[in-house]
């Protein structure tokens, strides 16, 4: 144990244990804190924890303080200062004599991965890892083994010398695993736990240097020799000179040995007003170079340091009152009016001028400096100015280790750093950057989340005003699947705006609910029948915080002179919810404009090539490719990502329209993604728009989810309007397609109806099962439908002639069908295909997609697949190239090659290459 005054500082030590211990993680200084005061009646906890010895507890390089979110941790010599924890460091040496010997074991090229499961078997600890059932953890020896394997886990990672990288699990903590380096090699003949604390202690000690150089006086330490003194002869001078810059070392030591101490002080001080001039290309001296070169009176320095003028103002007085007193007093005089009487006096004012060059070391013109930063996952990617194969990275006081380097970005491993606000430093040797705020997101969050935007919402029993007197409503902004909704729900819950709620509807049950909408003094009913929500406060978030900036898709691949939308967008936390939405005006530059720009939402392509769109905002960056060039007709390219659900596509011409379950439509149209239109939404669901679809003119048919009909728009009124169709008996439509100005629906029992444009309705066919798509050409309709899915077909001068047309090869699960050009389009959702029939012939068109959903076909006769995705994960659009006008062997598909695409969200995309010999298929 420690020693210390009463055995505070051991009390102080084994709190950070305990807590280790307790939580399977270090504690937060706030942690810390509170222990030490409720417990032990230690007030001061910064104090008690400067008190440790440096051995024990890592120090800050860049504060003395801790700040409320800093993890403490202790140096394995700290733990074995602390009571029960000899058994963590014996199973710590068991397990780095294990992993050295698997890494000298194993006869692959690739990196070597251990982790906690096979390392807990080899040692006999049960983890029970194969039991779905994670009560078993409350079995004691389970509970107990995975409690040490946790803190194994922990104290491993202190040790950055034996790996390269370092994965746990969110919620079962005692999963994890190290990919072991080089550095593992060290430990194969690891004696015992003495032996390992005596490594960790040189570790420190040689981080500890590397911040702050010792200098000692004392003639048996290592001697810098200077000049041409021979290290046998050094003196404590030798020494001591050390400490000085190399520059300041060339220009005053010959002064200072011959003991002309002024003219050594001169030699200094006007090296440090020569280096001001070099580096800001200024011929004045004295104050008004200094005043020029920090913008003194400008505002517009040459040498930036800080950010904050009145750290400027001080730098003026340090660097001019320094050249002014110590160069100036002995430019113009026999004898200065200060001169210097000591060897010692002189060399502290060669210190201070050593220091000044320190500073201006620091000037950002110079140093490294951080442009932007993206995280993903445990890593952060910094875009990096002036980056040099030197360059170091810390994080408040831990050296990071750095993962990836290219001429412009550095990739460190954050695993262990704290979630919260840290410093960042950049440092190549003596040229450090100013600190760059970073905010560390491990927990980003639910995805989906109900926070409280109003309380007290009058409710009443009927349309004539009845109030509900025990109860009120609450208004809910929720987050659900990518969906924002806003919805009123009874509770007689004492909720506060801004709280997040858990979702909960389990009151007891009440009649009919009416309330006032927003805006409007008529009553509406919402509810035909509810329960009280009754959902648990989880609290209030903290303010927002942008943590990711990603630019949709990020990889683009155009032809010359085409247009694509780019979409900007900024991923949001609180603490406790996280969402994304679009950012306004976004800044992207092409690294090329040359081969593509951007500008308002669009990119360009110019000329054949790539380029790479950088997006810097709030010291924040992103990045998407542009690849320019003659694609493959046929190739798979992503037009729209990132979007919110996505219930269905249309095209009119090559205008792209889009649902996105909300009150608004979208369109592309040159490459600008906008807004088409929106319709109103009605209560008590507000659902959005569903599936949409086309006519040839304009006009455009779209299903709500809130309510039973579909809505017309026509685009000669460009779709200023719109007017509901409802199929009597309440027929719930399901699908719908055009042939001209007549639209064509189908309904979940079955039946497929005409309406004509002077909105007469027919009913044409029975299919029997739920009508899951349509298609019609000038002969015949093709419907989509039942469980199993079948494809049938019927005349339009013989509705009662339905007939099967699944052919054999055609043995799939549709999921939307069109016709284009006498081609028909299918897509199975299950095998993640795109087919196309004609005259009983098949072509697999498309493969390797994950899930296909709708398609429109565009008027160049590209073919458009939306491919949704699960939860807030993007909608993703296909562009499939245009077919040749013949369906015949001249489409011949030789090669298909997978892509993953390292995105924010892992897209993959499918790529088919084909072969095609109808030179009406060149696009």
């Amino acid at each position: 144990m420690i020693e210390g005054e009463s055995g505070r500082l051991s009390v102080a030590v084994q709190v950070l244990y305990d807590q280790l211990r307790d939580r399977g993680a270090w504690p937060t200084f706030t942690q810390v804190d509170r222990v030490l005061d409720r417990q032990f009646g230690i007030e001061d906890a910064q104090a008690e924890l400067a008190a440790l010895p440096a051995e024990y507890l890592p120090r800050s390089r860049s504060r003395a303080i801790f700040s409320d979110t800093d993890e403490i941790r202790l140096t394995l010599r700290g733990v074995a200062a602390c009571a029960n924890s000899q058994d963590d460091l014996q199973l710590l040496v068991s397990f780095l004599r294990w992993a050295a010997e698997r890494e000298r074991a194993d006869e692959s090229d690739g990196q070597v991965v251990v982790s906690s499961v096979e390392f807990a078997t080899h040692a006999g600890l049960s983890l029970d890892a194969d039991d779905k059932d994670d009560d078993r953890s409350e079995l004691p020896e389970v509970a107990e083994a995975r409690g040490r394997v946790i803190r194994l886990g922990v104290l491993a990672q202190a040790l950055p010398t034996f790996w390269n990288s370092a994965g746990r699990a969110s919620q079962q903590r005692w999963r994890w695993t190290f990919t072991l380096s080089r550095g593992i090699r060290q430990f194969r003949r690891l004696a015992d736990v003495e032996e390992l604390l005596e490594r960790d202690r040189e570790f420190w000690q040689e981080i500890h240097e590397a911040l702050s150089p010792a200098v000692d006086s004392s003639a048996d330490l290592p001697v810098h020799t200077v000049g041409n003194g021979a290290q046998d002869d050094a003196t404590p001078l030798d020494v001591l000179v050390t400490i000085l810059r190399p520059e300041i070392i060339d220009a005053s030591v010959k002064q200072l040995r011959s003991g002309h101490f002024d003219d050594a002080i001169f030699a200094a001080f006007r090296r440090i007003e020569h280096e001001v001039q070099q580096r800001t290309g200024l011929n004045s001296i004295g104050d008004r170079l200094i005043g020029e070169a920090f913008g003194k009176n400008s505002g517009k320095p040459r040498i930036s340091i800080s950010d904050r003028q009145r750290d400027t103002d001080r730098l003026v007085e340090i660097f001019g009152g320094a050249v002014g007193l110590h160069k100036g007093d002995r430019s113009h005089k026999d004898r200065p009016a200060l001169p210097c009487r000591s060897r010692s006096e002189c060399l502290r004012l060669l210190a201070h001028a050593s220091a000044l060059l320190d500073l201006l070391d620091r000037g950002v013109e110079l140093a490294p400096a951080v442009v932007g930063y993206q995280q993903q996952g445990d890593l952060l990617e910094l875009s990096v100015q002036r980056l040099g194969p030197e360059v170091q990275v810390w994080i408040d006081d831990q050296p990071c280790r750095v993962r990836a380097r290219t001429a412009a970005t550095l990739t460190i491993d954050i695993d262990g750093i704290s979630t919260g606000p840290h410093d960042l430093y950049l440092v190549a040797g003596t040229r450090q950057g100013p600190a760059v705020p970073v905010f560390v997101s491990h927990e980003l969050g639910s995805e989906n989340w109900h926070r409280v935007e109003e309380i007290g919402i009058e409710l009443f029993h009927d349309e004539s005003g009845a109030p509900h007197s025990d109860l009120f409503g609450v208004r809910l902004h929720s987050f659900e699947d990518g969906l924002h909704l806003h919805r009123i729900f009874p509770t007689d819950e004492p909720y506060q705006v801004g709280d997040y709620i858990r979702w909960s509807s389990g009151g007891r049950s009440i009649g009919a609910v009416w309330a006032h909408q927003e805006g409007s003094t008529q009553l509406t009913k919402i509810y035909d029948g509810a329960t009280l929500f009754d959902g648990a406060v989880i609290g209030p978030g903290q303010p927002e915080r942008t943590y990711r900036l990603s630019l949709e898709p990020a990889v683009v691949r155009l032809r010359r002179d085409e247009k694509t939308p780019l979409r900007a967008l900024r991923h949001v936390t609180d603490g406790v919810a996280s969402w994304t939405e679009p950012l306004d005006g976004p800044g992207v530059v092409s690294d090329d404009e040359r081969v593509a720009h951007y500008k308002g939402g669009v990119v360009t392509a110019k000329h054949d090539g790539t380029t790479i769109l950088r997006l810097h905002h709030d010291g924040l960056y992103c990045a998407a490719s542009v690849q320019v060039g003659a694609h493959l007709s046929g190739a798979i390219a992503e037009v729209l990502t990132g979007l919110p659900p996505v219930a269905g596509i249309a095209c009119i011409g090559d205008k792209l329209v889009v649902s996105t379950r909300q009150g608004t439509l979208w369109a592309v149209e040159h490459g600008k993604y906008e807004i088409l239109t929106s319709v109103p939404l009605l209560p008590p669901a507000y659902g959005g728009t569903d599936t949409i679809a086309a006519a040839t003119n304009g006009d455009l048919s779209i299903r709500m989810l809130d309510r039973r009909g579909i809505l017309l728009l026509r685009a000669d009124e460009q779709y200023r309007r719109s007017r509901p169709i409802e199929l009597p008996e309440a027929h719930l439509i399901s699908s719908m397609c055009w042939m001209g100005t007549t639209l064509f629906v189908g309904t979940q029992t079955g039946e497929v109806w005409q309406v004509a444009a002077d909105s007469k309705q027919t009913k044409l066919a029975e299919v029997g099962g739920f009508v899951v798509a349509l298609a019609v050409d000038d002969e015949r309709v093709y419907v989509a439908a039942g469980t199993p899915r079948r494809l049938l077909s019927f005349p339009l001068k013989a509705p009662d002639q339905v007939e099967d047309v699944s052919y054999p090869a055609v043995s799939l699960d549709i999921t939307d069908i069109i016709m284009n050009d006498q081609t028909l389009f299918l897509t199975d959702f299950h095998k993640g295909r795109v087919l196309a029939l004609r005259d009983s012939q098949t072509r697999e068109i498309a493969t390797g997609l994950r899930n296909p959903g709708s398609l429109a076909c565009s008027g160049d006769g590209t073919v458009c697949g939306l491919r949704p995705e699960t939860g807030r994960n993007p909608r993703i659009f296909i562009a499939v190239g245009a077919l040749p006008a013949s369906f015949d062997h001249s489409l011949q598909l030789h090669r298909r090659q997978r892509i993953d695409e390292c995105g924010q969200f892992g897209i993959r995309v499918s790529y088919i290459t084909a072969q095609v010999t109808s030179a009406s298929s060149a696009r």
